[in-house]
């Protein structure tokens, strides 16, 4: 397993999601989370065991982030295509729910610009400031 660790500004989205992404040719289910205590992003990589060529010759094409599964639980996801007459796809995860990450990304979000001396802390997925009048979101 790859893990990389990278930066951003902004906040983190506030929960989490599910996206069916190329990795080095193989298709996986990509899974995004914030993390609670800390302004981290965690988005783990998921493999199907499918090539992506095999599925787009059996699918059709498509882009990164364009197909969102839904999970169902025990490591299957349900696909819903973009046309309604197109029937839905259930996919798998290559060993079920005991399937390892085959790519982590960390993604670390930086605290907003706020005036100097001002006092900041990360709780419960927020950056938040103190002001004379208390604790406020950043």
């Amino acid at each position: 397993m790859t893990t990389a660790i990278e930066s951003a500004t902004g906040r983190p989205p506030a929960r989490e999601t599910y996206a069916l992404v190329n990795y080095d040719g193989e298709l996986c289910v990509a899974y995004s989370a914030p993390l609670q205590d800390r302004p981290v992003m965690l988005t783990n990589y998921w493999p199907v065991g499918v090539r992506v060529v095999s599925f787009e010759r059996n699918y059709g094409s498509w882009q990164d982030g364009e197909l969102t599964p839904d999970y169902l639980g025990a490591g299957e996801f349900l696909l819903r295509p973009r046309e309604r007459w197109q029937p839905a796809l259930t996919i798998r995860l290559k060993d079920g729910g005991k399937t390892q990450p085959v790519y982590t990304l960390e993604l670390n979000y930086d605290c907003p610009r706020v005036r100097k001396g001002t006092e900041t802390e990360y709780r419960n997925g927020r950056w938040y400031k103190l002001l004379k009048r208390g604790w406020v979101e950043a």
